[in-house]
Parts: structure tokens; C-alpha cells; sequence
């Protein structure tokens, strides 16, 4: 482990000679400072999670659909060919079984995302799946239609911890306010759980909150063998079944606790402060 955090140290030296700009590191920097750091995917060209833990990400589905592209200022981040994916598709995923270190009763998501095309709105309920942990988690974009455009609308949740066939909080949104994402535009996108309340930040302001004291998994409740095959973290698909998405992900991290309001606000700021 000490191994991995020599490359960490490694990677963010690398940056400040030119192949990141300042803001990102700041953001590196921000991250790794913070306290309760669980996982932190650069996506630096690699799918490395730069932490002592070393929960690497590997592709699902065709390499070539997934590689990497401009980040959000400088760097790079994944990109995500998921044009007429249907019954597959193509995302990075981490495997996380029950017993792993993501398996906390309290939780921060975060991550940067830029949609490329939201999946047409068919019906209503057509998403694009930033980042999710299966049958437990996730932080997601729905599609919907504002004024002759489709916009992804930002939403999270959790599953019923005992039966992650079913929600538990369900999707914790506002469908007045959203906020609603543009095509080709990144955003930060965060999500916290408490035990007691959940909340949605979107690029460093609370979008939304629900209270819901109903845990979240895996618990002593939930199944050891999961109803859609694994508890893993994926990133640009739903439970790794569908709803895949279309455009690029960037710096993400989880916290084994509910990050502050002004902790969240710190991080979009530092990856938004002029170099």
C-alpha cells in the first residue's frame, strides 16, 4: 500500500510540470486533503484509483468505446461511445462486493460529468448513469424536454438496503428547479447521505434534499447474493444493465462520511480557481 501512495505522490508531482493545469491539481489536492477519503479516480489516463486503497477501475464492453479525452480544465477524463447501445454497453467499473471498503452507513459521491447526447426521452424515463454503486446507489441524469431541447435532469438515490430490487429513498430530485444540464457541458455532481438526509449538490450549491433514515447498503439485511449480480461502482451505466451514457467522466471520489456544504463548495471552487 505504501507503493500506492508513492504513485500518488508521483502523479500529482507529474501535473505540475504542464500536463494538468492548476486547477485540476488544486482539485487533486483538495481531495486528497480531505478527510474520510475512500476511493479518488483522477482518470489521469488511467482508470487508477490513486489512493493507499487501489480499487482500479477496469472497462465493461468494447476498449475502444472507452477512452480518454479533454478533462474538465486540462488533464484528461474518460469518454464514453455509447451511441445506439442497447441490450450492452461500454463503462468503467471497480468491483466492490459486500465486505469491501465502500460498505459505509454514511457516504459522499462526487464526480465531474459532461452528457454528450442525452438519451432521447422516449418515455420519461430514459437516464444517463454518471456514477452508481449496483443495486444501491447512484447519481444519475434523466432525460427530459425543456422548451424543444432534451436536457438531462440531475437526480440520486438509494436503494431499500433489504431489497435492492426496490428504492428506498426514491430518486431525490426537484423537477421544477432540476437543475437541468445542457449537452456537452460538465458539471459537478455530488451526492451525500447522513443516515438521516440526503442531498444533492450541483457544481458546489445544494440543488436538493429528502430526509430518509432507511440506511443505506449493504447492512446486515442486505442479500450476500445480489439480484443483479454484483454491488460494484460503475460508472457510465445503471447497475451495469442499461441506461448507458454518452459523454465524458472526470475526477471522482467517495467519503465514508456526508461531506459539509462548504466542503463540497471547496472542491467545485478548486477545480474552478484560475491557475
Amino acid at each position: 500500500m505504501k507503493g500506492r501512495w508513492l504513485l500518488a505522490t508521483a502523479l500529482l508531482a507529474a501535473t505540475s510540470l504542464g500536463s494538468v493545469r492548476a486547477d485540476s491539481i488544486a482539485f487533486r489536492k483538495r481531495v486528497l486533503g480531505t478527510k474520510d477519503l475512500l476511493g479518488y479516480w483522477p482518470f489521469e489516463s488511467s482508470f487508477i484509483d490513486v489512493t493507499p486503497n487501489a480499487n482500479d477501475g477496469h472497462v465493461v464492453g468494447n476498449p475502444a468505446k472507452v477512452i480518454f479525452g479533454p478533462g474538465v480544465n486540462g488533464g484528461q477524463a474518460v469518454v464514453m461511445d455509447n451511441t445506439g447501445s442497447t441490450g450492452s454497453g461500454n463503462f468503467v467499473s471497480v468491483p466492490a462486493p459486500v465486505g469491501s471498503i465502500f460498505d459505509v452507513p454514511k457516504l459522499t459521491a462526487a464526480v465531474w460529468a459532461k452528457v454528450t447526447t442525452p438519451r432521447p426521452n422516449v418515455d420519461g424515463d430514459q437516464w444517463d448513469n454518471s456514477i452508481s454503486r449496483t443495486s444501491l446507489w447512484w447519481i444519475s441524469g434523466n432525460s427530459v424536454d425543456r422548451s424543444g431541447d432534451t436536457l438531462s435532469q440531475f437526480v440520486v438515490g438509494i436503494y431499500n438496503p433489504a431489497n435492492p430490487n426496490s428504492y428506498g429513498s426514491d430518486p431525490v430530485r426537484d423537477d421544477t428547479a432540476g437543475p437541468f444540464a445542457k449537452k456537452n457541458e460538465w458539471h459537478f455532481y455530488v451526492m451525500t447521505y447522513d443516515g438521516a438526509k440526503v442531498i444533492g449538490y450541483f457544481d458546489g450549491k445544494q440543488a436538493f434534499e429528502k430526509d430518509y433514515d432507511g440506511g443505506i447498503g449493504p447492512t446486515v439485511d442486505t442479500p450476500k447474493d445480489p439480484p443483479k449480480g454484483n454491488y460494484d461502482l460503475n460508472w457510465g451505466s445503471w447497475d451495469q444493465r442499461g441506461d448507458w451514457m454518452d459523454g465524458s467522466i472526470d475526477d471522482s471520489a467517495i467519503f465514508s462520511r456526508a461531506l459539509t456544504a462548504d466542503e463540497v463548495k471547496a472542491l467545485f471552487d478548486a477545480m474552478m480557481a484560475k491557475p
